[in-house]
């Protein structure tokens, strides 16, 4: 895979590199997708009144400006990998995004089988279906009081 992109020719190296350190071979690098996420670095600080003598701790947010990007590479097979005993039957799962993307994995024991694109599951197991949002499941975690010091996600990103 070739490109005359330097911000993408480093990228297609790291991405090669990572499915390699995650037990691929090259005849297995593209078989799965792969998402790439973005994540925005905010430089967001408390500021003090500087009026202030008393000591009191009457910070203020200040909005910040963008400094930075994580990019992050995220196999979703990897996701499903050893989170089923190895007796375990098997649940099929269809992930679906905003913009009408649809893949399916089928998790038999702890091994994952990406099916293909589209909703591959048996429909006889459809009064079975559970559905959970990414944004809301984090968000939730925020609310309940979990740590997390950055910008909430987004369903418009998703």
């Amino acid at each position: 895979m070739g490109t005359d992109d330097p911000v993408l020719a480093v990228m297609l190296r790291a991405l090669t590199n990572l499915i390699h350190t995650w037990g691929y071979d090259d005849a297995e690098v593209g078989k799965d997708p792969i998402g790439l996420l973005f994540y925005p670095i905010i430089n967001i600080y408390n500021t003090k009144d500087a009026n202030d003598t008393t000591g009191a701790a009457n910070a203020q947010q200040d909005e910040g400006e963008v400094v930075g990007m994580l990019i992050m590479f995220l196999h979703w097979r990897s996701l499903f990998i050893n989170i089923l005993p190895d007796t375990a039957k098997g649940i099929d799962a269809v992930l679906t995004n905003t913009c009408g993307d649809v893949m399916s994995y089928r998790i038999i024991g702890s091994h994952a089988t990406y099916l293909g694109n589209g909703d591959l599951h048996d429909p006889k197991y459809d009064h079975l279906e559970q559905s959970v949002s990414v944004v809301e499941a984090f968000n939730a975690l925020l609310e309940a009081g979990t740590q997390y010091p950055g910008v909430p996600l987004s369903n418009n990103n998703w």
